[in-house]
C-alpha cells in the first residue's frame, strides 16, 4: 500500500489491521459488564488508552493518503469514546458504535485472519 513517505508491504498492512482490530476489542471488552477479566486495572488507564487510540489511528489520515472510509472510523469510534461520559451510560449503544467502528476498519483493510 502506498503512503505518504513510500509503500508498506501487504503484510505490513496485515498485521497493522490486526492490531487495531485488537485495539479495539479492547475497547469492548473492557467496558462489557459480562467480561470479568480486564486488560486495564482502572478505569483511567483504559481512558487514556482509548484517547491515545484515536490520536494514533488519527494520525493514519495523512500517512495512508486520507482513506476514504477514514472520517467513518473516527467520528464513530469519537461518538463511542463521548459515550464513555453519558449518564446514564449505555452500553448498548457503545456496543453497537465499537462494532460499526470494527466494520469501517474492515471495509478499509480488509478481514483480519
Amino acid at each position: 500500500m502506498e503512503y505518504l513517505y513510500g509503500s508498506f508491504s501487504d503484510e505490513q498492512m496485515k498485521e497493522m489491521a490486526r492490531q487495531m482490530h485488537n485495539d479495539i476489542h479492547k475497547l469492548l471488552l473492557y467496558m462489557d459488564p459480562n467480561v470479568e477479566k480486564k486488560s486495564f486495572e482502572a478505569y483511567d488507564e483504559f481512558h487514556r488508552f482509548f484517547q491515545n487510540t484515536l490520536i494514533r489511528f488519527g494520525g493514519m489520515n495523512t500517512l495512508l493518503k486520507e482513506p476514504d472510509k477514514m472520517p467513518y472510523f473516527m467520528s464513530t469510534l469519537q461518538a463511542a469514546f463521548d459515550e464513555l461520559d453519558r449518564n446514564p451510560f449505555n452500553f448498548a449503544l457503545y456496543r453497537k458504535l465499537i462494532f460499526d467502528a470494527h466494520g469501517y476498519l474492515t471495509e478499509m483493510f480488509g478481514e483480519v485472519r
